[in-house]
């Protein structure tokens, strides 16, 4: 059956026609009726001839007139054509229709098991930023509470410095008051000792010389302590990135607080010896020896406590190195921390999305 031109029906009823005029129906007579091609006229008039030669070799139970049979089988045949070729358009269009949504149902299941695949993804990746920046916010509250720390004892080893200063001044204090005491010693027992008045000379000579060479070094370890103090001074200023070697400073501070305080008490003892030199000319030479002994000590003293501050200034500039150190770490952590705000941020805008 052709479905493009003049149809079969067309034909049949133009034969039809053609039969009821008393007409013999022919290809030409039936295209000036229906205006079809010859070739799709020839083929439909065929079957057409081969339905009337089946008509009427069939056994007819009535008499019916074979003008009225053949006008009814054509319009059967027509009903036939016509719903033959509305099942076959109908078929088409489902079959259309079901490839389409078909092809549809396929690429909205890729696309969502897509979409799955990248909310997984960004789901994982939002745990592992939450991970890092949770362990970044610990770390920043514990080197704040390290910075605290640092800040307290860094004021501590400060008071202790001024301590120091403090105990040097007395020192330099108790020195004076000895080449004072001296002095007046030697004006007071002038007359008693013209015997002995060249040897006390010469060990006064001698103490003073020590005294002096006391106040240098006093003076030298004044200019250490003040370069500490500078240095001191920017360690306060940096102690924000202070971190490490507090408990060794301490315990190099203790000694050195020690240290001091030894001096001091013998200081005191050599303020007592001196009074009872006052009241006993004839101990003078004695307490004169015992005295140039401690001198001595008090030298080795301070000489122990300038290799203490020299340790000290070498932690600082340690310190001073580490807390570098620690600046850039902590540029670094603030730098990955910007970054993972920002790939956070770009995750909660795909999600909203």
């Amino acid at each position: 059956m052709a479905r493009y031109g003049v149809t079969y029906d067309e034909v049949a009823t133009a034969a039809q026609q053609l039969i009821a005029q008393g007409r013999s129906p022919t290809i030409e007579s039936i295209r000036a009726i229906t205006a079809g091609s010859s070739t799709t006229i020839a083929n439909h008039f065929r079957h057409f001839k081969e339905r009337q030669h089946q008509n009427k070799t069939t056994p007819s139970k009535e008499n019916i007139p074979a003008e009225l049979m053949s006008f009814v089988q054509g319009l059967w045949e027509k009903v036939m054509s016509h719903a033959e070729q509305c099942i076959e358009k109908i078929k088409n269009d489902v079959t259309e229709e079901i490839a389409q949504l078909t092809a549809a149902v396929e690429t909205l299941t890729k696309e969502n098991t897509r979409w799955q695949q990248d909310y997984e993804v960004s789901q994982t990746q939002k745990a592992a930023l939450l991970s890092d920046k949770t362990a970044l916010e610990q770390h920043t509250i514990e080197l704040q509470k390290q910075m605290v720390g640092l800040q307290t004892s860094l004021g501590a080893a400060n008071q202790q410095a001024q301590d120091k200063q403090a105990h040097i001044a007395e020192l330099t204090r108790l020195n004076q008051q000895i080449q004072s005491n001296l002095e007046h010693f030697r004006e007071a027992s002038r007359e008693q000792r013209l015997i002995d008045q060249a040897k006390f000379e010469n060990e006064k000579n001698q103490l003073t010389q020590t005294i002096h060479e006391l106040k240098q070094q006093q003076q030298a370890q004044q200019h250490t302590y003040l370069v500490l103090q500078e240095k001191y001074n920017n360690l306060t200023v940096q102690h924000e990135k202070l971190t490490v070697n507090h408990e060794n400073n301490q315990m190099q501070l203790s000694q050195t607080q020690v240290s001091l305080l030894k001096i001091e008490n013998e200081s005191v003892a050599c303020k007592q010896e001196l009074n009872i030199t006052l009241t006993k000319l004839a101990e003078a030479q004695t307490i004169h020896a015992e005295l140039a002994h401690k001198t001595t000590h008090l030298t080795e003293n301070i000489t122990t406590l300038k290799a203490d501050l020299a340790v000290l200034t070498d932690q600082n500039k340690r310190q001073a190195l580490e807390k570098w150190e620690i600046s850039q770490e902590k540029a670094v952590l603030e730098g990955q921390l910007k970054q993972m705000q920002a790939m956070l941020n770009s995750t909660t805008l795909l999600e909203k999305q």
